[in-house]
């Protein structure tokens, strides 16, 4: 928990450091819209909307993976009740020794 809290303090300490050495004013055409902001925020602005549209790319792959997952589950379960049905003895004797153990 101390290390991660380190990593982001270092983190932070290094994204302060970027921002003020990126104070230049630059100017954002889009289309008809025109923009000036500094080059800082426009790096990190495009650097979160990357993050987002990777985050939201990737959500279809996630829920495939999560009912993979319990399906794989599920199978396993009903594999497991197969082969405790398999182990269990039918002979008298064999049940008492089974039960023993």
């Amino acid at each position: 928990m101390q290390f991660l809290l380190f990593m982001l303090l270092c983190i932070a300490i290094l994204l302060v450091v970027f921002i003020l050495q990126n104070t230049t004013p630059v100017l954002i055409y889009m289309g008809f819209w025109e923009a000036e902001s500094s080059l800082a925020l426009v790096i990190l602005g495009c650097l979160a909307t990357g993050a987002l549209l990777t985050y939201v790319v990737g959500i279809p792959a996630r829920f495939r993976r999560r009912k993979k997952i319990a399906d794989l589950k599920k199978k396993l379960s009903q594999y497991e009740q197969v082969l405790l049905q398999e182990r269990k003895p039918t002979d008298p004797m064999e049940q008492q020794s089974y039960h023993a153990s």
